[in-house]
This record gives structure tokens, C-alpha cells and sequence, in this order.
């Protein structure tokens, strides 16, 4: 049934009718959102995030 995947198995990012998808094995999930270039790297993310909860807990 559901088996994990085997570590150095990769993904690949295809574009098909003007729509971006990444497909791993046989699952294909359609993209519709991306982050800005300019914008803060995901590890910024998270530690925002982070902090933000953190906070709240705090109150």
C-alpha cells in the first residue's frame, strides 16, 4: 500500500498546456502557487512562524 520513498528518489517539475506540475512516480500535483524570488528564503519562514506561536503562548 502506502510505502515510503526511498531516499535520492526525486520528483521532476513538467509543464503541460501553459500549467506547471511536479510528478513523483504516478502522482501528478498540479502548481498554482509560488513563492516571489525576492521574497524571504522558507527557513525565514518557519522562524517567523515559530516566534509568532512562541508569543502567543506567552500571552
Amino acid at each position: 500500500m502506502n510505502q515510503p520513498t526511498p531516499e535520492g528518489v526525486r520528483g521532476k517539475t513538467i509543464k503541460k498546456d501553459g500549467q506547471e506540475y511536479f510528478i513523483l512516480n504516478n502522482i501528478r500535483i498540479k502548481i498554482t502557487e509560488h513563492f516571489p524570488a525576492a521574497g524571504k528564503q522558507m527557513d525565514e519562514l518557519i522562524a517567523e512562524f515559530v516566534t509568532n506561536k512562541i508569543k502567543e503562548k506567552v500571552r
